[in-house]
């Protein structure tokens, strides 16, 4: 059988929902966020070091260094690892709760991944240094 074969996700997921799933639960996050914690972080298992299949593959393609293309798919990733630990305490981000607070939670989420952006250099000049006066004013606000 030739030809691409997507991650092996039902498998990951029910080693690690056995292995971590009553940890995490232990910890007082829900069953459906700790779920979601786990399976999230299974599939994004291919892209850091040291499985980095992803990296590997693309560097192929690319015929690039492996590491490099590794450690700047982290670098661009960054913010998708941040977001399993929010709907851990705020499980709004799950659509659970009521609409309202959804919207909010969205909000302040969809500011601060664009706030990341901006820090990490992913904006021109201009468009940065209007988000990161955005943050200074905003981001104190969100804290509670």
């Amino acid at each position: 059988e030739d030809g691409y074969k997507s991650p092996p996700s039902r498998e990951i997921y029910s080693v690690l929902a056995t292995v971590s799933g009553p940890s995490i639960s232990a910890w007082g996050v829900t069953p459906l966020a700790a779920h979601m914690f786990i399976f999230y972080f299974g599939v994004m298992s291919f892209l850091p070091p040291p499985v980095a299949v992803s990296s590997y593959v693309a560097a192929g393609l690319a015929k690039a260094n492996m590491w490099k293309t590794s450690l700047l798919a982290l670098r661009a990733a960054g913010a998708a690892f941040v977001l399993p630990f929010v709907w851990c305490y705020r499980e709004e981000l799950l659509l659970s709760g009521d609409p309202l607070s959804i919207a909010a939670l969205a909000l302040s989420v969809l500011l601060a991944l664009r706030i990341y952006a901006a820090a990490s250099g992913r904006m021109s000049v201009a468009f940065r240094l209007g988000h990161l006066r955005l943050a200074a004013g905003a981001g104190p606000s969100r804290l509670h």
